[in-house]
């Protein structure tokens, strides 16, 4: 009989012709039971999605003013504190779902860069607008803006979704970077 080791300290494999007394079993895996999975004592994440909109009544984003009426919309609080959103898009430009990434405080706003990605993957996104407000009312984007964009514009690529905006707003206004030039 022909046993296979795998050696704990190499990743080749010892073939051995008998079996030998001093060879040991490994314990057995543990196996998550999926529809109980908490019985195994292992945290479970779930993440989730879900709408009951039909896609022909979802709004479709046309241009940068279509992206800074629609992400206004959602602020409540867009001259108090800075807040990071992300729109994901289907391939028809349909809006798929608003989802806020951060809230700061009146002069930034920290957010994962993680959270852009998942999101767009668990919506199945085509395109991302990523979105922020500037409470000052500047519409100008600092260099911290820059370098947000391009670094989530090169994590997007490399899962195939296309960045299509970073838009900036305030209660009257909105800079867009695709419009500029800049993406």
């Amino acid at each position: 009989m022909t046993i296979f080791e795998l050696l704990p300290d190499s990743e080749q494999m010892q073939i051995a012709a008998e079996p030998s007394a001093a060879l040991e079993v490994p314990a057995a895996p543990v196996l998550i039971d999926a529809a109980n999975p908490s019985a195994s004592g292992v945290p479970v994440c779930t993440l989730s999605y879900s709408t009951n909109t039909p896609t022909s009544s979802k709004p479709q984003i046309r241009d940068a003013y279509d992206i800074a009426n629609l992400i206004r919309s959602t602020y409540n609080d867009i001259e108090l504190r800075e807040s990071v959103k992300v729109i994901y898009l289907s391939r028809a430009n349909r809006v798929i779902g608003v989802h806020t990434i951060g809230v700061g405080s009146a002069t930034c706003c920290i957010f994962d860069l993680k959270s852009v990605c998942v999101g767009a993957l668990l919506a199945h996104a085509e395109g991302v607008i990523l979105c922020h407000n500037h409470p000052s009312g500047n519409l100008q984007p600092s260099p911290q803006d820059d370098n947000m964009t391009e670094k989530i514009e090169r994590a997007l690529k490399t899962l195939d979704i296309k960045l299509l905006d970073h838009i900036i707003v305030t209660v009257d206004g909105y800079y867009s970077y695709q419009q500029d030039g800049q993406l």
